[in-house]
C-alpha cells in the first residue's frame, strides 16, 4: 500500500510577517473605528484602513490594492464592550 508524501509545515502555512507601522495606524484610529464601524471589521495593508462589516470584501480590496503583503485583521468592538473591559 503506497502513501502519500508528506509535505512539510512551511509549505501549508505561509510567514505571517505584518509591517509594524500597521498595528501603530490601527492604534491611532481605533477610537474613530469604534464610533464609525461598531462590531465590524478592521483590514490594514499598507498604512491604510479598510472597515466595515462583512470581512471578505475587505480583505479582497486590500489584497487587490496590496498584492503579496501581509494583511493585519481585527475585529473592532462596540463602544458598550469597551466599557465593559475597562
Amino acid at each position: 500500500m503506497k502513501t502519500a508524501k508528506r509535505r512539510k509545515h512551511d509549505d501549508r502555512i505561509p510567514e505571517y510577517n505584518p509591517d509594524p507601522h500597521d498595528s501603530k495606524v490601527l492604534n491611532a484610529h481605533m477610537g474613530e473605528l469604534v464610533k464609525k464601524h461598531p462590531r465590524g471589521w478592521a483590514v490594514v495593508c499598507g498604512g491604510e484602513i479598510f472597515a466595515g462589516r462583512k470581512l471578505q470584501p475587505l480583505s479582497r480590496r486590500a489584497e487587490r490594492k496590496y498584492p503579496g503583503k501581509t494583511l493585519l485583521i481585527s475585529r473592532i468592538p462596540s463602544e458598550k464592550d469597551l466599557f465593559c473591559v475597562l
